[in-house]
């Protein structure tokens, strides 16, 4: 269905949807630390090849999105190219993956907001700041799409603005030992490099949000394609340019240092920029994830919304409140789900642990996604003949895609994780089986309404 009313989207808003998916900054804080422990010094090499992963899996995207104008993402894609049931089970799966990452993002946006508030004598835990984080956003996103991605555009633009101008300065100081190529020459052994793309990998993931929400921008078939390529060139541009600049400021030589270090963008900001910075450092990679964190909730919004239309979930889902401008039955739907799931962790386990297992789980998801993204765009091509057909973006992209995702995914099952960590890859895989007795009920089910009519 396609809305007539309501404000909708121009394509650089939808661009700041995506972008502030990915979060830039709050992504490198997060996994230059682990990335650099497997690849060394040729972290930003690892970037460059998650970035070209990236790069042909959003081919994918970009195609379909050409083609497909609806809700729903992954799964009106699939729906499409691979039939009803796995159309549903990709939704099911992509679902469940941004419903867990509103959850984690909630869980580092109030651990940035936390050391925020404690930089001003506020004392407040960070499990609390992230269940208020979640209640802000409930208010938000009842008023609509376009006030989510015109914050968003903004949050991140002033996030990243900070991460590059940092990068810059240390870079033009010379770094710790001056500058070098040495990043970009292999040293650190092949599978160590590999394994550093298992975490780079994952700072791009959210490239595809606007996909979830294309009947609510202007001209979808046009925008939607270029805020996804404007995402994933812009994030390959930001994660290389960033990660070079943190590993110089460390110095080539001191790349433990850098691997050990739980907050290397203020250990960074500190010394090439003044004491001072350490606040600002830290509001900024708040500013990154709290973003983030808005926009990958509408984008679980619009998935229930999107089966709530096509009745797979309540029919009250799949409503559009034009007054509000949103779904508002998902919209409180989705935040209360959000609430429960981030209070079972948080308040026991912390909001450190809430981040870990909750972007774990959602990270796995979208691995799995992005590898059926992949078999859908190569299908739904050779399926269709009067489509003229490309080597490199029809079946070059997708197989390799697929290909280099294998990696990422086996490296979440082996070496066996520890506890609930271990856990993840079959939540998934146990996920995407009900998903798919789900769609066989729903399609016995739709059949024998039409056959008694």
């Amino acid at each position: 269905m396609t809305h007539t009313k309501g404000h909708k989207i121009n394509a650089l808003e939808a661009f700041a949807l995506s972008l502030a998916t990915m979060a830039p900054t709050g992504s490198m804080a997060g996994n230059t630390g682990p990335g650099a422990k497997f690849a060394g010094v040729n972290l930003p090499l690892s970037f460059l090849i998650a970035a070209i992963a990236m790069l042909l899996v959003a081919t994918g995207f970009y195609e379909m999105s050409k083609r497909v104008a609806a809700d729903g993402s992954i799964y009106a894609y699939n729906r499409v190219a691979l039939g009803e049931h796995w159309g549903f089970v990709s939704g099911w799966i992509i679902m469940l993956s941004y419903t867990v990452l509103s959850v984690a993002m909630a869980g580092q946006a109030g651990m940035y907001a936390s050391l925020v508030l404690k930089n001003i004598g506020i004392q407040l835990s960070s499990a609390m700041c992230g269940f208020i984080i979640l209640i802000i956003m409930l208010l938000i996103l009842s008023h609509g799409i376009k006030l989510t991605s015109n914050i968003s555009l903004v949050t991140e633009a002033l996030a990243v603005t900070f991460l590059l101008v940092m990068s810059i300065i240390i870079i033009a100081k010379g770094g710790d030992q001056g500058i070098t190529i040495k990043p970009f020459i292999p040293s650190t052994s092949f599978s160590g490099i590999g394994q550093g793309v298992v975490y780079t990998v994952l700072c791009f993931v959210g490239f595809e949000v606007v996909c979830t929400v294309a009947t609510r921008c202007k001209e979808p078939k046009k925008a939607v394609p270029h805020a996804l390529l404007a995402t994933i060139f812009g994030g390959m541009a930001i994660f290389v340019f960033v990660s070079y600049a943190v590993v110089i400021g460390y110095g080539t030589g001191h790349i433990g240092t850098l691997a050990a270090s739980q907050t290397p963008l203020n250990s960074l900001a500190v010394r090439f920029m003044g004491p001072e910075m350490a606040f600002v450092v830290d509001l900024a990679i708040f500013i990154s994830c709290f973003g983030a964190d808005l926009c990958v909730t509408n984008a679980a919004i619009y998935m229930y919304y999107a089966l709530g239309e096509h009745h797979y979930l309540p029919k009250s889902l799949g409503v559009f409140n034009t007054k509000h401008n949103a779904p508002s039955h998902a919209v409180y739907t989705v935040l209360a789900i959000s609430i429960v799931l981030y209070a079972l962790v948080a308040f026991k386990f912390g909001a450190v642990n809430d981040y870990l297992y909750y972007v774990t789980l959602g990270a796995l998801c979208m691995i799995v996604i992005y590898m059926l993204s992949c078999v859908g765009s190569f299908v739904f091509f050779r399926k269709h003949k009067d489509i003229k057909h490309s080597f490199i973006k029809h079946d070059f992209a997708p197989i390799v895609g697929f290909v280099v995702l294998v990696f990422p995914l086996i490296s979440n099952i082996y070496p066996v994780p520890q506890f609930p960590l271990n856990l993840m890859p079959y939540a998934v895989l146990v996920w995407g089986v009900i998903g798919y007795f789900m769609s066989v009920h729903h399609t016995k089910s739709s059949y024998k309404s039409i056959s008694s009519k």
